[in-house]
Formats: structure tokens, C-alpha cells, sequence
């Protein structure tokens, strides 16, 4: 049974090949770029090193200090005293919701020692500053080398897959060792190779650093991670003002297996929230911000305060724009599969005065399109391959590296499989509850 409608279909899509060709062209192109997206997706939020658990991390990358003005409300109300009703003034005192004035900065590395090292539910927490950069000049050429400050719990709260070497230790970090991690992308362009790189020193902001290990690029995006060297924070001390707030770091925690994210995240911004105002004649008021992975990655793309908010903002707007590029090359397919079922109203007719059933008639066509749809999905991943190859050689998106893995070709394949039903369910619907009659009377082309 299934042979032969695999027959008739490749019978079908060769008898006008222009149109057979204009309907894989939109298939292809739009599953193209489906599975693209899929694979963006997949390499952001899937589990990927060094954020295989990125469902337990929270981040707080600032301090704000506020300032709330209060709203005074006259509220009059008639009262009766003594027999006499008098008309009773009062005034009623509520902080308005916006601040009129806000100050927003990292943190300072001491301030987070001291008050946010200890939240119930984190089973490990890094302080690390993601924001240096030294230009360095080997072989006649310009590098900028992103630097991140980080301690010894940064190892633990992301799984960094060392190709050599060693994380930098604890022993390492206390005694302020000029060491580095750093990335087979930068070993390759400042060594010329990314092998054999342990004990030789690379120079950034005239320090001499020696390599202790060797760690792949991550494929996520995420200025925590994409980082070019790690160093020790302590080689690099905080010179601000010791009862300061602010300065250039940020927490990032990793929270135990079984905690309720949410909860943990209150408590972060609750530590905050009691620290107290640093300039009362300008403030009132001190917050630090909690967001999930999902929440500080949509931080990053929209700008909002509310973790939360940020990230309904942009699943409408990928919702949105999925929606749009899917149902209008969907409303085309259906367009040209009705066109090219009423040309076979004929052989319908035939088939159901033969007793075919109606939903004999729908699986056909509705089969017939979902390998038309098969044929264009293979030649999209073909395409979306190509793609894929030319967006990580040309650093489109800087160090995000998509791939294809099993789970990319079973997205793409069931993207394609629902494509083919929802573009010819409709065209097959209408064509099988066609009467016999009305069928029969189609001049067959």
C-alpha cells in the first residue's frame, strides 16, 4: 500500500516539474530557515558545556541605589461626631512605582564576599568580572584578548571542557600567580597551534602569564563565559573605596538539585534590598536584580528591568516572527496544492465511484505532501548544512557555534513532517468530500 503511494507521488511531482519545482524551492527555504533557527535555539538553551545546567544558574550582574518619590493623596470622607456630620481630611502617603532617578553598576567584589557568598539552596557561587580587554601585538599583528577576572568557583559553577591542563586552583588564586586558562581559539592565534601550550607565557598588559590549561570555545553565547583568558581576580585588586557598593563584578550562582529557582532568586534580591542606602540625600532605595539563564539571556537582547518580563517580550517576538514566516509559505503551499488536487477531481471521482473511502482519499493526498515536503526538508538541510558552515567561519554570531546533532535532524525532520501536514490537509480535505458527481464532471488535464 505504501509503495504504491510513494509511486503515485513521485508520479505526481513529475508531471509539471516548474511547479513541483516552485513548491520544493518554498519548502526547502523556509524549513532552511526553521532549522536554522532550531539549531540557534538548541546551541543557546540546550545542554551545552560550559552551561550543560544552565536551568540552575542565576545571575545578578547589578546593584541598583533608587530613588522612590511618594504620591500624597487628600482622601475626604463625610463622618458623624456627636450627632453632627463634619467632612473628615485626611492624607494618605504611597510610593509610586517608578524610581525617578536610578544608579546601576556591578558589584563590588567585597560587597559580595560579605553579604551574598551565603544564600540557602546555591551550591555554588562565582564572583567573577567578564569586562577586560588588552590589545596585544605578536607577529606584526593586533590581538584583543577578552580577559575575564574569575576565582576558584567559577570552575564549578560552569564545566569548561579542558583539552590540556588544569582549572586554576585555589592555592593559585591566593597567591595572586600571574596563571591562565585560555581558549584553543586564542593558543591557535597567539602560539599557532592550540596543542602543547602548558608552561609557555602569554603577555597581556605587560604581564607575563603562564598557561596551565587549555579549554574548548563555548558554543552559547553569554559575556560570562566568552572569554578569550581566564586570570585570577586577585591579580588585579579592587581599588575603589573599601565601603563602596559598586564596581565591576557580577554573581552567578549555581543552585542545588530540587531547589525552587524562584525562591532562591527572592532570597538574592531580598539580600540585596536590606543592604542600606549608600547616599540618602539621593537614594532610598537598593535592588539587585535575580534572573534565571532565560531571563538574563532575553536581558541581553531587550532591555528590561524585570528579568521575567524581558523574556515574555521575547518569546512574543520569536513566537511572532516563527508564526509569520511559517503560515504565510504554508497559505502559499495551500494556495498552489488546491490548484494542482482540482486537476485531479477526476481521478477522484473515479476512485470514489470504485468505493475508495473519504479517508482513503485524504491519506493519499495528504502522504503525497508530506514527501513532496520530505524532498524539500532534505534539500533545506542540505542548505541549512551549508549555512550552518559559512555562519561559524565567518563568526556571524562571534564565538556561538551551531551544529547539527541528532537532536537538530529529528527537529528538522519533524518540522518538516508537520509542514507537509498542515500546508496539504486542507486541499485534501476539500478534494475528498468532493461528490462523485461533481468530480466526474472535471475535465481531467
Amino acid at each position: 500500500m505504501f509503495a504504491n503511494y510513494i509511486k503515485l507521488a513521485f508520479k505526481v511531482l513529475a508531471r509539471k516539474k516548474f511547479f513541483t519545482f516552485i513548491s520544493l524551492f518554498g519548502t526547502s527555504f523556509t524549513l532552511m530557515v526553521l532549522m536554522l533557527i532550531a539549531a540557534y535555539l538548541e546551541t543557546q538553551f540546550g545542554s551545552n558545556p560550559p552551561i550543560s545546567d544552565n536551568q540552575r544558574l542565576i545571575f545578578t550582574p547589578f546593584l541598583s541605589q533608587l530613588y522612590y518619590e511618594n504620591d500624597t493623596i487628600k482622601k475626604r470622607d463625610t463622618i458623624d461626631q456627636n450627632g453632627r456630620f463634619v467632612i473628615d481630611s485626611t492624607i494618605q502617603v504611597k510610593r509610586r512605582d517608578e524610581p525617578s532617578s536610578v544608579s546601576m553598576s556591578g558589584f563590588s567584589r567585597r560587597l559580595l564576599e560579605q553579604h551574598f557568598s551565603h544564600i540557602d539552596g546555591v551550591e555554588a557561587a562565582t564572583f567573577m568580572s567578564p569586562h577586560s580587554t588588552f590589545d596585544v601585538y605578536r607577529n606584526n599583528s593586533k590581538m584583543t584578548i577578552r580577559t575575564a577576572l574569575i576565582d576558584v568557583q567559577y570552575w564549578k559553577v560552569f564545566d569548561f571542557v579542558f583539552t590540556e591542563g588544569r582549572p586554576i586552583n585555589d592555592m593559585e588564586i591566593k597567591n595572586n600567580a600571574r596563571v591562565a586558562v585560555v581558549t584553543e581559539k586564542l593558543a591557535k592565534h597567539y602560539f599557532g597551534e592550540a596543542d602543547h601550550c602548558l608552561g609557555k607565557e602569554i603577555g597581556m598588559d605587560e604581564k607575563n602569564y603562564r598557561i596551565v590549561g587549555v579549554v574548548k570555545p563555548p558554543r552559547p553565547s553569554g559575556e560570562y563565559i566568552n572569554s578569550d583568558a581566564f586570570i585570577p581576580y586577585t591579580v588585579y585588586p579592587e581599588k575603589n573605596d573599601p565601603d563602596d557598593y559598586f564596581g565591576a563584578y557580577m554573581a552567578i550562582y549555581k543552585i542545588r538539585d530540587g531547589q525552587d529557582i524562584q525562591a532562591v532568586k527572592r532570597r538574592i534580591e531580598q539580600t540585596g534590598n536590606k543592604l542600606p542606602v549608600l547616599r540618602p540625600d539621593q537614594f532610598n532605595a537598593i535592588e539587585s536584580k535575580a534572573t534565571t539563564y532565560r531571563e538574563n539571556f532575553a536581558q541581553e537582547l531587550i532591555y528590561d528591568e524585570d528579568g521575567s518580563r524581558a523574556w515574555r517580550k521575547v518569546l512574543l517576538i520569536m513566537g511572532g516572527f516563527i508564526a509569520l514566516f511559517v503560515i504565510l509559505p504554508v497559505l502559499n503551499l495551500v494556495n498552489l496544492n488546491i490548484s494542482r488536487v482540482m486537476e485531479r477531481s477526476s481521478e477522484i471521482g473515479v476512485r470514489k465511484a470504485f468505493g475508495a473511502h473519504t479517508g482513503n482519499i485524504l491519506f493519499q493526498f495528504v502522504f503525497e505532501n508530506i514527501v513532496q515536503t520530505l524532498l524539500g526538508g532534505i534539500i533545506g538541510l542540505i542548505l541549512a548544512i551549508i549555512a550552518i558552515y559559512f555562519i561559524n567561519t565567518s563568526l556571524v554570531l562571534d564565538n556561538v557555534k551551531l551544529t547539527v546533532n541528532i537532536t537538530f535532524f529529528i527537529t528538522c525532520f519533524l518540522i518538516a513532517i508537520l509542514f507537509g501536514i498542515f500546508s496539504g490537509l486542507l486541499p485534501a480535505w476539500k478534494m475528498s468530500r468532493l461528490p462523485i458527481v461533481n468530480a466526474l464532471k472535471q475535465h481531467k488535464i
